[in-house]
This record gives structure tokens, sequence and C-alpha cells, in this order.
């Protein structure tokens, strides 16, 4: 599960040790070997990250991140807590996303920690949480998986990458990657 190199931060494919920032990466074969399903799952393992519900209304119930609901964790409502402090949204390739994320196209999690993520342009002191997702390859690659669980869970996974098009001898060329999941689970 080790990663050398880092996109956060700096922007720049760089080494993590020549970046001066606590980052953390979430490889593709953690996320697999886990059986994560979306973003939130992925996390878990994290040090320092807390995951709760976001409150709709103002009540008094304890929570780690003082959002006030420690309850069940919906996909949809739950909030990132990074050393204490909230963040509610992700980077994927540098721009905001708000909601959560399947991780069928997600290649790696880039967990930059600290107020020196401010560097990276988005405002949350306690760090920040970049996507880099999927690419298209050259070669043909189809990857299917099947999961079963409690709670009457089943899922099916299917992603399939290969190239479109090829350049006559000049190195350009045109590639596509498609994922479909299929989920169900009861509550």
């Amino acid at each position: 599960y080790v990663a050398t190199n880092s996109t956060t931060g700096t922007r720049l494919n760089l080494e993590i040790k020549a970046i001066p920032l606590p980052i953390e990466v979430i490889t593709r074969e953690f996320i697999d070997d886990i059986g994560a399903v979306d973003i939130k799952e992925a996390l878990e393992y994290s040090a320092g990250i807390v995951q709760d519900q976001v409150a709709s209304s103002n009540n008094f119930l304890f929570s780690p991140s003082g959002t006030g609901a420690a309850g069940s964790m919906s996909r949809d409502n739950t909030a990132v807590t990074i050393r204490g402090l909230n963040t509610r949204s992700f980077l994927r390739n540098g721009f905001r996303q708000d909601t959560v994320t399947d991780v069928i196209n997600v290649d790696r999690l880039e967990v930059a920690r600290g107020p020196q993520s401010l560097l990276y342009g988005v405002a949350s002191l306690g760090g920040v949480v970049a996507l880099t997702p999927k690419y298209p390859r050259g070669n043909r690659q189809t990857d299917f998986r099947l999961g079963l669980g409690s709670n009457a869970f089943r899922r099916a996974e299917l992603y399939h990458t290969a190239p479109v098009w090829k350049g006559a001898g000049d190195g350009r060329s045109l590639h596509f990657g498609v994922g479909v999941v299929a989920q169900e689970l009861s509550s």
C-alpha cells in the first residue's frame, strides 16, 4: 500500500518526502482490500478523521465532531472532520465536490492535514481530502467484482477501459473508461 508520490499540496507530481505537509495516501489496492464502496468507507482507517451525521436542526446529542448527531451514518449527510475541524467537501482533480463519490472511478485518495492545506486553495484548517480519478488506460482491461454482506447487501461492479483511437506514429491516442455499479442494501 506504499505510495511514493503525491499531487496534494503542490498540484505537481512530487515525492511525498519532498512536500512539507503531513500527507496520507490511500491507494486503490487498499480500497479494494477493505471492500470500501464510497469515499467515507475508504477514510474509516485514517487516523484523525471522524465521521458523523450532519444535523439539520440544532439538537443536543453528543457527537465527536460537534455536529450534533451521533447515530447511524448515512451516505448523503455524513460530515468528515479532520483534526477536529469540519470539512464537508472533497477535491476531485483540484475542484471542489460536495457529494459522496462511489469508489469505482477513484484511483487514490490523498489526505493533507493541518492549516498548510490552505495553500491548496480550500479554506479548511483541519485538512483536505483530494480524489484522483481512474484514468482510461492504453490497453484493454475489464474488472468485475461481486460483494455480499449483512443487511442484504449486494453489489456488482464492472469497470472497462480500452483505447478508441491510436495515431499513426505520432504518439497521440484516445482512450475511454466506463464504470457501472448495481448496489442493494436494506436498512
